[in-house]
Parts: C-alpha cells; structure tokens; sequence
C-alpha cells in the first residue's frame, strides 16, 4: 500500500515518471516547494470509473489508478528521459480531509505554475484519429481565413462520417468533467492527447469557433443526432467539447455567471461544483474549499456571498424546486443539479428593477430568507410545460395549447395581446429582420409546420390566412423561428396568464394561484408559492410582457404599487 509523508507548509507532491523500458509503468513521488518547482506537466483528465484500474510502480510499491490515468501516464512517458507530472489522483492524498482540503486551494497555483498542461482525452477508438484529422483541417482553413460563408463551410465538411467522428470525440466524458475548466483556464500552454494524436489547444478552440458561428447551417446540413446524448450533431459540435467551456477572454469576475456557465459539468461530490470552480476567481477569498462543511452549508455560502457582496436577489432565480436529497431552502439553488431551464435574468438584457439594491436579511440559521419586492399579479392560467428534451412536435403542440388557452380567457381579440403572446413565445428575443412584422412571421412559422406536422389537429380560419401566406418568409427559415427563435426559450416552462391579462412564459412548474413579485435588486419577475400563512416558496423566474424594464418602479413611485417583505423558506 502506498504511504504518504505529510508535506510541509508549501509544499506538494510531484511524479517522477521514469523513462520507457518495460511496459509497466515505474515512478516515484516526491516533495517540491510551490515556491520555487522544477519543470513539470500537469495532468488533466477524467478519472473514469474507479472499479477499471490498471498496476503502475510508485516508489517501488505496486499501486493501482484508473484506466484513465494510466493511459495518460503512458502517452506522456519517453522513451530517452524521465518526465515530471503531477497528477491529482496520486499526487494528493485523497483519504486524507485535510490534505485535500488544503491542496485543492492550490491546485489553481499548481496549474498555472505548470510548464504545460496536458490534456488526455482517452485513447484511439470511435474514429478519433478522423476526427483529429478534421480538427486540423477546420482549423487551418479557420487560420487562412477561408471558413467565412457558407459555401467555405459547406466546401471543407462534405463528409458525415468526419462530423459524426468529431461529435464522438467532444463528447467524450472529459470534457463533462468540472474540475477541468479551472485547470484549461489558468494554463500557459496546452497540448491535447487522444491516443497516439497530440494536437495544440488552439486547434481546438479554433474549430469550434467555426461551428459555433456557422450553427444554424450545421444544422441544416447535418439533421441527425448523437447517440449517446441525443443532441443535435450542430449542437454537440458548437457546445460541447472546447465549446463547454467559458471563453478565456471573459471578465474573471462573477461567481454566479461562472457557477451557471459551468452547471451541467459533473463533480462526484456536490460541494466541487462550487470549489472546482474557486481557482477561476482569484479575486473570491470569502469562500474557500473546506470539506468539513455540508453541502447545504456550501450552497448557501453562495447565496450568502452574493447578495452581500452584489447587493442583488438573481442568485434566487437560479434555484428551482429542489428534487435533491440536500434539502435545501427553495431559494437555495442546488448545483448539483442540472436544472429544466436556464435563468432569464444572465441570459437576457432585462432589467426589471434597475437602480435598485437587494434589501435582506437571513433568519432561523440562515434556513430563511426576508427579501422585499413589489407584488405585481397572480397567476390565473398557463399553458402545458414544454419538456427539456423536446423538439418540433413538441413546440407546435404547446403552441396550440397556449392559445388555445389565451383564446379561453378571451384575450386574443386584440392587436396588443397577440404581440403580446408573440413577444412571450420567445421571451422577446425576436430576430433583427423580423422586428417589424414578427406576429405575422410568428404565426405563419407555426401555422405552416403544423398544417405539415400536426395533420390531426385542424387549423382555424386565422391560422388558416398565417399558413397561406408564404411570400412572408423563406421555407427553411420556419424551422429555424420555431425550434431556434421560440423552442430553445420554450424548454422547461409554460406560457402564463395572470388574473390582470398580462400574458408571460415561465417555470413549467408554476400552478395557479402563483403570485408574481419583482424583488428589489433583480434583473426578472419571480414567481413565489405561498407555504402556510407567512412564508414563501420560489418557483422559479418568469418573462412577463409589459414589465422586464423597470415599468413596475414607476407605478411604485405612483402610489400604484407597495413594496412588501416576504420570507423565503
């Protein structure tokens, strides 16, 4: 059994791995001053299943680590000299609390003090060594400036086989790993391995650049699917691989948008989700890695830090009901899970209480948050809850259900109220080119596809006129202003009515008799849930038409409104 010595003050473990003269693995650990190291190459990886362990030699002791590790160690092993690594699985003693507590803060310092960063990505297999190739070849042309139009895209990725390799391989589960993006963020030189294949950072980040600023006709292009995620080809090659990662050149600031950027990245502890991400944000010394804490406390740390630091209530619109077994406050939001919809307020330029501070304050052992917000309405209605893994069929039902809904409560008999619902559809994020005449675009995009898709379901008179009208818009744009447009903003809530017809979108999860407030100090209304006589549950945010941009401030200052105080549990 491998024994550790417990290391000095600043200190930390390195690996000498020796050169290549047998197929079994041989190094040797050894202490190093953070201060002053030798050379050496930090490891990053994904552990893999812990059960799947191969034998390596560490200091003249047999000891196992994982598949995953093991082939890293041998892709960076040389035949003529010994190299030195560091490698969290071994260079860490993980039983030990308090090592890894103490380690983990300075795993930012040890990655960015590295001579390079070597990224090990698994070994050959799935066409990887294709899709390298394509990499290359993407990335080149990117460099010469020859991937600006369509033709140029279309001219260079002919080939199926090449994108579906290219999708295999940035959906390998590294790239899914949290800890990763602390140690890609904070290196000075990258190298990529995958099997036999070493590639630069740059490769990478610079074809996916292309895929991501040619999206939409990827899309159109290559229509199918991967089979391990059930994500579009397009979408798996702009958002997954280099493209889950946050851009390098982002502020480095902002806990929160880093927290969400990096939410559906996988941790095997929950508390990582929030100390993986620490050594991103140097600035944060409020919160530190200590494994002593709970994960409730952990998570609530976050809010704490927050609203105490930014003055503002949006850390509460990321909390959904929580399904967890934390059992966590409802205004906790709980990182370990992957939530149905991403929060309106950070994704959107809305402002519904600008120039205003978070007024709070914490109770009951901080399992209850007071926060004040002006009430602006009830909910009365909503439509059915698009699911998260929907697609057309899906958003053409939902869009008969909602005005089918909207037309039941006799509110879409005027102008108003149907650019009102259009608006709501795709929470107002209404495409440039069609800002003029986006009711007519919105209802003949809709109209047309269910007349097409949805041949059960009969259309009325009026839709009957939208589905007509074909001049309005190009026939493969429908696709786009239904699943794009409207579908992606759709996932994971509702359309809504309120009891004063303003007509919104939000939590799928919303039932009415929901009241809806604007908190001082939030970018977006919330929809709160009343929990016995006094206190309150967040539901989850909402888009409401007519109040994303400080309207209910002014009709406050009227008299018209009253701020009040409602106490979160």
């Amino acid at each position: 059994m491998l024994c550790y010595d417990e290391l000095g003050q600043n200190e930390f473990r390195l690996l000498r791995v020796h050169s290549k003269k047998m197929s079994t693995i041989s190094c040797e650990l050894f202490h190093a001053s953070l201060d002053h190291p030798p050379p050496y190459v930090a490891i990053s990886y994904a552990w893999g299943d812990p059960r799947d362990t191969e034998n390596i030699i560490i200091s003249s002791v047999e000891a196992r680590v994982t598949r995953s590790l093991h082939g890293a160690l041998d892709a960076l092993r040389s035949c003529k000299e010994d190299i030195i690594v560091w490698a969290d699985a071994v260079c860490i003693n993980q039983p030990s609390q308090e090592e890894r507590s103490s380690q983990v803060k300075k795993m930012a310092y040890i990655y960015k003090n590295a001579t390079s960063v070597a990224i090990w990505l698994g070994p050959e297999e799935e066409d990887s060594q294709l899709a390298v190739r394509f990499l290359k070849l993407v990335a080149e042309a990117a460099g010469q400036g020859c991937m600006q139009t369509q033709e140029e895209v279309a001219a260079l990725i002919r080939d199926g086989s090449q994108v579906a390799a290219l999708v295999s391989l940035f959906e390998r589960p590294y790239w899914k790993r949290l800890w990763v993006v602390q140690e890609v963020l904070n290196a000075a030189r990258i190298d990529v391995y995958c099997g036999s294949s070493t590639l630069p950072w740059d490769v990478y980040w610079k074809a996916n650049a292309v895929f991501k600023q040619h999206h939409s006709f990827l899309d159109c292009r290559f229509p199918g699917s991967s089979n391990k995620t059930q994500r579009s080809f397009s979408d798996a090659l702009a958002w997954c691989g280099p493209g889950s990662f946050p851009d390098p050149r982002w502020p480095r600031s902002g806990l929160l948008r880093v927290l969400r950027t990096c939410r559906e990245n996988l941790a095997s502890d929950p508390r990582d989700k929030v100390f993986g991400l620490l050594g991103v944000l140097p600035d944060i010394t409020a919160l530190t890695p200590d494994y002593s804490r709970t994960v409730k406390e952990v998570f609530t740390d976050v809010v704490d830090y927050e609203l105490s630091t930014t003055k503002r209530c949006d850390v509460v619109c990321e909390a959904f009901p929580n399904v967890g077994a934390t059992h966590m406050p409802s205004w906790v939001p709980d990182w370990s899970l992957v939530p149905p919809a991403s929060s309106l307020g950070l994704s959107y330029q809305f402002d519904a209480a600008p120039n205003t501070e978070a007024e709070f304050c914490f109770s009951e052992r901080r399992n209850k948050l007071t926060i004040s917000a002006i009430y602006l309405d009830t909910v009365k209605d909503h439509g059915i809850a698009v699911g998260t893994a929907c697609r057309l069929d899906d958003f053409l039902v939902a869009f008969c259900h909602a005005r089918a809904m909207l037309d039941r409560n006799q509110v879409l008999r005027s102008q108003s109220t149907r650019e009102a619902f259009c608006r709501a559809l795709c929470v107002r994020q209404v495409p440039p080119p069609y800002e003029s005449c986006w009711p007519d675009i919105c209802y003949h995009a809709f109209s047309s596809l269910q007349q097409q898709h949805l041949r059960t379901i009969p259309l009325d008179n009026e839709l009957i006129k939208h589905a007509k009208n074909r001049s309005i818009m190009p026939l493969e744009s429908r696709f786009t202003v239904v699943e794009d447009t409207c579908g992606r903003r759709m996932r994971g809530r509702c359309l809504c009515l309120t009891k004063c017809n303003l007509i919104g979108m939000g939590s799928g999860l919303m039932v009415p008799g929901d009241i809806v407030v604007i908190p001082l100090g939030c970018y977006t209304p919330v929809l709160l849930r009343r929990s016995g006589l006094e206190e309150w549950r967040v539901v989850g945010d909402v888009y409401i038409d007519g109040y994303m941009d400080g309207q209910i401030l002014k009709e406050w200052e009227d008299g018209k409104r009253e701020l009040a105080k409602y106490k979160l549990c």
